[in-house]
């Protein structure tokens, strides 16, 4: 579960003028090698819902338009961060290639909507829903793991693309995307 700030020192661009609040659309775990089971749970029924919850390292943009794929193709360049269109000045469809996502065995990522503030549309989603993944260990503990948590921004409207590398706890080192 991932709680965002609203607060004005919160700013992912401070060179532009304005207040830049991030609104984080996929977020992407890890070292999980092997099957895996996942869900999530959301805080309340005026939080967002995941949409999607794919085996794969590359996010892909999701809006509910005409045009956007529900769930992306197995397909594109292992590797890729985000696949679709980046920034423009007004909403540009992404094409069925730049809607696909290549097959990872270490990575899960669960696309939703949470941001630091009122958004593009004029709504705030401050609270992730609670994300789960549940694999089998061979030990009883797990380790921090070096790059293995990713916040994505992904371009709904005309937002930038944004990635956040962080370190969280994984049974598995392997996060070969």
């Amino acid at each position: 579960k991932v709680l965002m700030s609203g607060t004005s020192t919160h700013d992912y661009h401070p060179q532009l003028n304005g207040n830049q609040k991030i609104e984080v659309n996929d977020f992407v775990f890890g070292g999980y090698t092997g099957n895996a089971s996942v869900g999530y749970a959301k805080q309340s029924n005026s939080f967002p819902s995941v949409y999607r919850i794919g085996r794969t390292f590359t996010s892909v943009q999701k809006q509910n338009t005409s045009g956007y794929i529900d769930i992306p193709a197995a397909g594109g360049v292992v590797g890729t961060e985000i696949n679709g269109v980046g920034q423009t000045f007004s909403p540009i469809i992404p094409t069925a290639l730049q809607q696909q996502a290549p097959f990872s065995a270490n990575w899960i990522d669960f696309t939703t909507r949470v941001t630091a503030g009122i958004d593009q549309n004029g709504v705030a989603f401050p609270s992730s829903p609670n994300m789960y993944i549940k694999q089998t260990c061979t030990t009883s503990s797990t380790s921090v793991v070096p790059n293995s948590f990713k916040l994505r921004q992904t371009g709904r409207l005309t937002q930038p693309w944004v990635v956040i590398t962080s370190s969280s706890r994984a049974p598995s080192a392997d996060i070969a995307p």
